[in-house]
């Protein structure tokens, strides 16, 4: 198996069979090392978006229709029968938008802003950020995650410790694109019929080359229904009025998920 993944054989494997490690051993580990670290480095990457490509997992992959008299006729009876093994229900979901600043998190409570609604909790919880970092050179340049990291663990505390509370919250998943950021929650008893979760980003700053401006997304499957959460930071001014309808545009039809799926592709 280490042959296949990484083209050298496992670690250690003198000191696996004697307990014991010679010089020959450590030698055979410290070359097994430097081809893992070329193999990883050079090759691993080929590979994988060759396989990613055969299954269809690239985000420019498209669906492709197979016609098949079998598996139509099996559809249709199945759509024809379906009061007898689906159910509907609803779910509320809550999505909020704020612009930071670069501030981070401080003594003001998240609560009254995330449950408008007494009594509500809502199934899904969406927080959108903008300017999370400040914007400067280096952040455009090397996006650090901490700020978010900080307040991904802010909201979890807030919602830990809540009053009168009803059910548990957690992080489902979460993307940055430099001062962009999306925190995604779901309660913990409909967590297992979450699926097909992914995240993408757009950039728009600097026609396209820089993530101070553009849009990140998370796609998700409840149940059997798609959703697709979008926030975006655009260029601001009173004058830019058609570079943020440029942007919008190009964050709209340039967002794309594996095999083939973009905004339109959700419910």
């Amino acid at each position: 198996m280490s042959k296949s993944y990484v083209g050298t054989g496992a670690l250690n494997t003198s000191f696996t069979r004697s307990g014991k490690k010679s010089f020959a051993g450590l030698l055979s580990d410290a070359a097994k090392s430097a081809g893992r670290m070329y193999n990883a480095n050079f090759i691993d990457a080929g590979k994988q978006r060759a396989i990613d490509a055969l299954l269809g997992h690239l985000a420019t992959s498209q669906k492709i229709r197979v016609f098949d008299p079998v598996q139509d006729e099996v559809r249709l009876r199945l759509r024809n029968r379906r009061a007898e093994y689906e159910t509907y229900g609803t779910e509320t979901v809550w999505v909020g938008t704020w612009n930071l600043n670069g501030k981070g998190p401080g003594q003001e409570s998240l609560l009254p802003w995330m449950f408008p609604t007494s009594g509500v909790e809502p199934s899904v919880m969406v927080v959108a950020f903008q300017e999370i970092v400040p914007l400067n050179a280096g952040q455009i340049m090397n996006t650090d995650p901490d700020k978010r990291r900080r307040w991904e663990a802010f909201i979890l505390r807030s919602l830990a410790e809540r009053p009168n509370k009803v059910e548990d919250y957690v992080l489902l998943r979460s993307q940055q694109l430099v001062g962009t950021a999306l925190v995604v929650l779901v309660k913990k008893s409909i967590a297992n019929e979450v699926s097909n979760v992914e995240a993408t980003t757009k950039k728009t700053g600097l026609k396209g080359m820089a993530g101070n401006k553009g849009a990140v997304a998370i796609r998700l499957d409840l149940g059997d229904t798609s959703f697709c959460f979008v926030t975006a930071h655009l260029a601001a001014g009173h004058s830019n009025v058609e570079e943020r309808n440029q942007d919008y545009f190009t964050i709209a039809q340039g967002l794309q998920f594996a095999k083939g799926k973009n905004l339109a592709s959700h419910e």
